[in-house]
Parts: C-alpha cells; sequence; structure tokens
C-alpha cells in the first residue's frame, strides 16, 4: 500500500472516528409535515395566497424525542432572498407523540409615496413562487412552496 492510499485510509479512519457516533444516532423526530393556510383555524391547506392575507404555517412532528431545540422558519421570495425569519425555542422533557408550531408571514405594503408613483400596493418582488425552509437545530428538515398571485 502506497502512502496515498493509507492516507486516505487513515483519514476515512478519523472521520468515522469523530462523526461515528453522531451519524448512528436516531432522528429527532420520526417524521414532519407542514400547511400552509389562511387563517389560525387551520382547516383548509391552501398554496396560493394574496398578498394582503397573513400566510399561516404550520408544523407538525411525530415523536419528537426529548430535549431543547430551536425551529427556524426561513420566508425566501421568488428570488431567493429572505424576507423574513423566525426562530422559536423550546424544551420537550419526553417523547411527544405530536407536537405543533406555528408561524405566519406578512408582507408589508409599499410606502404612501411609493404607492402613488406606482399605483401598486405591494413590491413586485413579492408576486410569484416563494419558499419556506424549517430547520430545527440549524439543520435543514423541510420545506415547501407556495404562490403569492
Amino acid at each position: 500500500m502506497d502512502w496515498k492510499t493509507g492516507g486516505l485510509l487513515w483519514l476515512a479512519f478519523v472521520y468515522l472516528l469523530i462523526a461515528g457516533p453522531a451519524l448512528a444516532t436516531s432522528s429527532d423526530f420520526s417524521s414532519v409535515h407542514s400547511g400552509l393556510y389562511k387563517d389560525q383555524t387551520f382547516t383548509e391547506a391552501i398554496t396560493v395566497f394574496a398578498p394582503y392575507e397573513k400566510i399561516y404555517l404550520l408544523v407538525a412532528f411525530q415523536q419528537l424525542q426529548s430535549g431543547k431545540f430551536t425551529l427556524t422558519t426561513d420566508w425566501l421570495t421568488p428570488w431567493g432572498k429572505l424576507e423574513h425569519q423566525s426562530n422559536h425555542s423550546f424544551e420537550i422533557t419526553e417523547t411527544m407523540p405530536s407536537w405543533k408550531a406555528c408561524s405566519w408571514l406578512n408582507l408589508w405594503k409599499n410606502g404612501p409615496v411609493k404607492r402613488l408613483l406606482t399605483g401598486e400596493d405591494f413590491k413586485k418582488e413579492f408576486y410569484g413562487a416563494w419558499t419556506v425552509r424549517l430547520f430545527l437545530n440549524g439543520k435543514q428538515i423541510h420545506s415547501q412552496s407556495f404562490d403569492v398571485q
């Protein structure tokens, strides 16, 4: 075995030694689902919104394990710009069969001068296909798309 092959094997061994325990641990939850809604009754999930509507995101985890968590929600415009981010820190003391959280987005209207000059209530970049991304303790766990028309 030459020194390059031996070096690569050594690097692989060190990686498995360090990352192995993290790779072998089970997930913090069995599944995650989300839905987008026009109101907090959360009765009818939709994917098309008007810019003046408040957009609610309901996130449901199944079998969430005990631990300390931070749930981060990133709301991305159709151009990929981060429009809003929310963080929710919480602690679970025992495995929860079902655990839910809510986040929401309000789009800000143009100011009075811009509305007068353009005739538009909202910025043009607010129209189109948005993405909402969810992170649990910094790891992306889910994403969902929706339209603002």
